[in-house]
């Protein structure tokens, strides 16, 4: 009770809600000022008339966007639980990991397929094979797909993690296929959404109490990438922490890592390679200006060469997201050096062709402040935002996505592995 409670709350005190008031006030203000002009120059039951209607119209609107916006709020709930004490019960052969920060800890419920302590990684692809959806989810494809009313959606191709082979000590070969977002909008994205009583995704495949491996799946599992974006200015090492916007198709209003995003094709349409993936990790290069608006090679057009920009990407492994039903994620971390904060972009906007996941903010964090609450429900850290020629510093409390804490996971693991 107390967190729909708060919820209430920090939906009233929300920008939208705020400025959905502010235009609604300036209406009824512009309605009564054309009634009363209309009074005085007609008769009083027109005037009467004309402002119960301008009234109505104005109310009406203002109860359909708060209906909207709580259609947003618990539509993520009912799509994709997010409670770790739920999957441990479910998951009981899956050992929670804890993410430590700062002397407070949070638990994930988090397979991983590989931790890279340097191993070797090949790509496999076959552009031919494409998923197909089980029969079962085929008769309650409708029902699966109303669960996205309020969201932002649109088909495309998507790239599919089959199966990650280990061939050798320290060498993987991973398969990849085809299948398309509104595969995963049916199955991963759906996982938990009610067919009935006691029916969902989740219950009919992946019921426990371990999930199945990428090649026993019969979920879409289109390929995630998830990066964090680091850089260094004045002794402080900040972390980009964009906020999704109301519509996203998941985590809405939360943050996530700098890039989370599904596994695009090259922007040259060519094949998936190793070095997409892996080597010069241009998947996550070509994303970095999409997604989080930092277009080195324009910023370095205007830089002398000792202050050039350069970015390090490292892979750092790949997992299966539990509360997504198994959902391949590949993580890495970025770092961006000779970078400082007055090069990012005023105003965030995500510059992609895709209406899907989009974000709204884009928060700058000292990677060093970042804790959790006592619930383990939001993340609490210090932000900083270069204005002229000043730097304001405030604090920030937000809910994140469960796929930042793997993010967050497995870059500590790289750490520790480096510094032992």
């Amino acid at each position: 009770m107390k967190s729909i409670i708060v919820k209430i709350i920090t939906f009233f005190k929300s920008k939208s809600f705020k400025s959905n008031v502010i235009v609604s006030i300036t209406l009824i203000a512009l309605f009564v000022g054309i009634g009363l002009w209309i009074h005085y120059g007609f008769q009083e039951n027109v005037t009467s008339a004309i402002l119960s209607a301008s009234f109505g119209y104005v109310l009406a609107n203002v109860a359909l966007f708060v209906l909207k916006v709580f259609a947003r709020v618990f539509e993520d709930r009912l799509k994709v639980f997010t409670s770790t004490k739920d999957m441990a019960k479910i998951y009981k052969n899956i050992p929670l990991k804890t993410v430590k920060l700062n002397g407070t800890e949070c638990e994930i419920c988090y397979k991983e397929i590989l931790v890279n302590d340097g191993c070797r990684c090949h790509v496999q692809d076959d552009p031919d094979k494409s998923f197909e959806l089980d029969g079962f989810i085929e008769q309650n494809y409708l029902t699966l797909f109303s669960a996205h009313a309020s969201s932002t959606i649109e088909n495309s191709d998507t790239i599919r993690l089959d199966d990650v082979e280990k061939i050798d000590d320290g060498e993987y070969v991973f398969h990849l296929s085809r299948s398309t977002y509104y595969h995963s909008l049916v199955t991963n994205r759906a996982v938990d959404y009610p067919l009935s009583k006691d029916l969902t995704i989740r219950k009919y495949f992946e019921y426990g109490p371990d999930i199945h491996p990428l090649n026993q799946s019969k979920l879409s599992n289109h390929v995630g990438i998830n990066a964090l974006v680091f850089f260094e200015e004045n002794g402080k090492k900040f972390v980009l922490f964009p906020q999704r916007k109301g519509d996203s198709t998941i985590s809405k209003q939360a943050i996530t890592s700098a890039i989370a995003t599904k596994l695009n094709f090259p922007d040259d349409k060519g094949p998936i390679t190793d070095s997409y993936l892996f080597g010069d990790c241009t998947c996550i290069n070509q994303e970095l200006s999409k997604r989080v608006g930092i277009n080195v090679k324009e910023l370095n057009k205007s830089l002398p060469n000792d202050k050039k920009i350069s970015v390090t990407t490292i892979f750092l492994g790949v997992g299966q997201n539990i509360y997504e039903g198994g959902k391949p994620q590949m993580y890495y971390a970025v770092r961006l050096n000779n970078f400082m904060m007055e090069y990012l972009p005023k105003k965030h906007k995500t510059n992609t062709n895709s209406k899907l996941d989009n974000d709204k903010y884009l928060l700058c964090a000292d990677w060093n402040t970042l804790s959790f609450n006592r619930t383990g429900e939001k993340m609490v850290f210090s932000i900083y935002k270069h204005a002229g020629n000043k730097t304001k510093k405030s604090k920030a409390r937000k809910n994140f996505e469960r796929s930042l804490l793997c993010n967050i996971w497995h870059y500590l693991e790289y750490q520790k592995a480096r510094n032992s």
